[in-house]
């Protein structure tokens, strides 16, 4: 499994179809919209990989704008 830099969630990379390559490295998403997010900006969302990422994706954890699943309670 790889985890979707943008959003943070594990996406199984032999399944999706939104993926991108930066700096001779593939990164897999969880919809388009979070893979267009990466392409705008590809530097914020791999600068510190090492970090856990917080899953903020865009605003919160409620109303998701992917369409993923969004797990946790909404604030």
């Amino acid at each position: 499994m790889a985890r979707d830099p943008v959003f943070g969630m594990e996406v199984d990379e032999n399944i999706t179809r939104y993926r991108a390559i930066y700096e001779g490295k593939v990164y897999y998403f969880c919809s388009r919209s979070c893979q267009k997010e990466f392409e705008k900006e590809p530097i914020k969302y791999t600068l510190n990989e090492a970090e856990e990422r917080h899953m903020t994706h865009h605003g919160g954890f409620y109303g998701g704008c992917c369409g993923a699943p969004i797990r946790g309670v909404g604030w």
